[in-house]
């Protein structure tokens, strides 16, 4: 017990928090968020990521350890904050280039998450709430989403044994590229059987290139979460992998809370396959475009500015 009385101590000083977002900001390009050195960026990060396992391992004797319920509201201060604009913007493009009207269809989301970005596409766009429904493989993010959006517990695998198809179906944040490289096409064949023919697919995805965009330090909007990435790309058959070790700190509590969030694998198909396989399966009018500009990525292009695109696949085929 005194050990563990320590620890708790030593991880829980703010002053050591403000030592290392001291460290983090000498040590990085607050444009891009990458470090200027990689090898004391990695020394720190192991630190913080032994502080965070101790400090998981403190919740658990403590009895109220819950990993997602520390990360959730983490995930909509980090990932949230920076990925929500650029997202709202490419499906306001989808709205107006291929006139949809949003309160008008049913709408899937793949890998809701929190259910953040749906509630925000509800609010901005006019999606109705009886007809969005978002699935997700985590019964912890479905539980957080479940306050937001219609939710439910639900594998991409799996979506060729739902009842009904949907006109539009959407995934941001690169879900499908979470998946085991075997089970990709499958997925988006999958996707595919539930859409009704003249609907549409929209989802944003990473071409091979974006670890060169991907920063190391990202801090939230109020700058009391900060989440620290270890990015490497893994090659791999059939297509390279980028791994990311992750640690996020929370600030915003007497205590400060480090959170491991694990490693986390992307697989990286060349963005010529992704076209090619959501043809196969949607048909021939499958458009790309750079994620935030918004400009059309060529056949034959393998990357683009932003280091991410969407795909706008329309459903042609029975």
């Amino acid at each position: 017990m005194k050990l563990i009385s320590a620890l708790e101590k030593t991880i829980s000083k703010p002053v050591y928090f403000d030592e290392v977002r001291a460290a983090l900001v000498a040590n990085y390009n607050p444009k891009t968020g990458k470090v200027l050195d990689e090898d004391s960026f990695r020394t720190l990060f192991q630190e913080l990521k032994l502080i965070a396992q101790t400090q998981d391992l403190l919740r658990k004797h403590w009895h109220y350890y819950d990993g997602f319920g520390n990360y959730a509201p983490l995930y909509d201060a980090i990932i949230g904050y920076h990925s929500i604009e650029f997202i709202l913007n490419y499906f306001r493009y989808f709205e107006r280039a291929y006139h949809i009207d949003w309160s008008d269809n049913d709408v899937l989301s793949v890998g809701c998450g929190t259910g953040m970005v749906e509630q925000q596409l509800m609010q901005e766009l006019g999606i109705q709430h009886a007809r969005l429904l978002g699935i997700d493989i985590s019964g912890a993010m479905v539980k957080v989403a479940s306050d937001r959006i219609r939710a439910e517990k639900m594998d991409v695998l799996a979506l060729d044994t739902m009842k009904k198809q949907f006109d539009i179906v959407i995934s941001t944040l690169n879900v499908f590229q979470y998946l085991n490289a075997n089970d990709l096409a499958n997925a988006i064949a999958k996707s595919a059987a539930c859409t009704q023919t003249g609907g549409y697919f929209v989802g944003d995805f990473i071409p091979p290139d974006h670890i060169d965009w991907y920063p190391h330090i990202l801090f939230s909007q109020d700058e009391k979460v900060i989440s620290i990435r270890n990015p490497h790309i893994i090659d791999a058959a059939p297509f390279a992998i980028q791994e990311s070790e992750i640690v996020n700190i929370d600030s915003r509590s007497a205590t400060i809370n480090y959170h491991y969030a694990g490693t986390h694998q992307r697989i990286l198909p060349s963005i010529l396959y992704m076209r090619s396989l959501f043809q196969q399966h949607f048909g021939p009018e499958v458009n790309i475009y750079d994620a935030v500009d918004l400009q059309a990525v060529m056949p034959g292009d393998n990357s683009c500015k932003s280091k991410r695109y969407v795909i706008i696949a329309k459903k042609l085929l029975d």
